[in-house]
């Protein structure tokens, strides 16, 4: 479909699938799924979207694709996991939960970041991706037991665990690493910050 629209709320039983021809753009989007949950899969490569104003899949997974930021101001739901690209910035200041799921993060623009502030996620794996831009996600401690394999080129990774974290594959971000974990952290991958900091709590 094509939304042009100031908020766009999409409510059913069942699974949200967008047409590779219906790009969304609109100030908001609320995506709800009842029952035992659904995925909602939104991978047009040009929706704009300003704000996620709620997405709640219960046990389904989320997918959404951009050429914008993308702003999470309220929180996401999607317990089979959640995957987001852009070519934007992406900043949270309310929380995913894909428990028992992976999280996939990623942009693709150029010196552009990913902040958490003051948001979590609960995930069993996180994966992070920027094209040099800085990922920021220790203003509050995530609740992840695993960071994937995870590429910032030549941006900085600052990232809070609440519990024993384990780094698998190869993390490069060459403007530093800093990981804090309040358990065990332990890597069985490459951890390449370049001439950069390597700080490991």
């Amino acid at each position: 479909w094509s939304s042009d629209v100031c908020s766009s709320d999409l409510t059913t039983d069942a699974n949200v699938v967008q047409n590779a021809a219906g790009a969304i753009t609109a100030d908001k989007l609320a995506v709800i799924i009842g029952g035992a949950g659904g995925n909602a899969t939104l991978n047009n490569a040009t929706n704009s979207i300003k704000f996620f104003d709620g997405i709640l899949l219960g046990s389904g997974a989320f997918a959404y694709k951009s050429d914008k930021n993308v702003f999470i101001s309220a929180p996401i739901t999607a317990k089979g996991g959640v995957g987001i690209l852009t070519s934007g910035s992406i900043f949270s200041n309310n929380n995913i939960d894909a428990t028992g799921a992976d999280v996939s993060l990623t942009t693709t623009g150029a010196g552009l970041g990913i902040t958490f502030n003051g948001s979590t996620v609960t995930a069993n794996k996180l994966l992070l991706g920027t094209n040099d831009g800085n990922v920021a996600m220790s203003a509050a401690s995530q609740s992840i037991g695993t960071l994937g394999g995870s590429n910032l080129g030549n941006g900085a990774l600052d990232l809070k665990a609440a519990g024993n974290l384990d780094v698998v594959g190869t993390v490069t971000a060459k403007g530093g690493i800093t990981l804090t974990s309040a358990g065990t952290l332990s890597w069985g991958g490459n951890l390449d910050a370049g001439a950069s900091t390597l700080a490991l709590a």
